[in-house]
C-alpha cells in the first residue's frame, strides 16, 4: 500500500503549509467515493464525498460503504440536509455557534462526539430507491 505523506489537493488550496505533520500515524486514508465529514464543522455543511485518495488528519470521520447496497452518494447527499445538520447541532460540545438568520450557523466549533455520531440512526432505502435519490439530486 502506498502511504500518502501529503494530499496534493489540500496543498494546492492553502498557505497554511505549517499545519502539515510529520507524524501520520493517526491520520486516515479517504479513498475515493468515501463520504468525509469534518467533526468540528459538520453542522455548518463540511461533508463530503471523496473524488481521490488522500490523508486525512483525526479531526474527520471517514465513512466508506461495506456492502452493494449502499450507494455512497445517496449517503453524502443525506448526512448533509439540514435536519440531519440539527441533530449534529444537537450533539454538539464546544464553546460557541453563532446564528446567521434562516436556521444556519456560521462560524461553528461544536464538536460532534464519534460516538454520539455512530448512533444515529438514518434512513436505509432500497438500492435502486437510493440511486433514484441520488440521481435526482445530482
Amino acid at each position: 500500500m502506498k502511504v500518502v505523506k501529503l494530499n496534493k489537493i489540500y496543498a494546492d488550496k492553502t498557505t497554511n503549509l505549517d499545519r502539515f505533520k510529520d507524524d501520520f500515524t493517526q491520520y486516515q486514508l479517504a479513498h475515493p467515493n468515501d463520504i468525509v465529514l469534518n467533526s468540528i464543522n459538520m453542522i455548518v455543511g463540511a461533508v463530503g464525498k471523496s473524488a481521490d485518495y488522500g490523508s486525512v488528519s483525526p479531526v474527520y470521520y471517514v465513512i466508506y460503504g461495506k456492502d452493494v447496497n449502499v450507494d455512497m452518494e445517496y449517503y453524502g447527499y443525506l448526512l448533509n440536509i439540514p435536519s440531519i445538520r440539527e441533530v449534529y447541532h444537537k450533539l454538539g460540545q464546544g464553546i460557541y455557534a453563532i446564528e446567521c438568520g434562516d436556521g444556519r450557523v456560521n462560524t461553528c466549533r461544536l464538536k460532534v462526539d464519534h460516538y454520539e455520531f455512530s448512533q444515529i440512526k438514518v434512513p436505509f432505502p432500497p438500492i435502486d430507491e437510493q440511486k433514484q435519490v441520488a440521481s435526482f439530486l445530482r
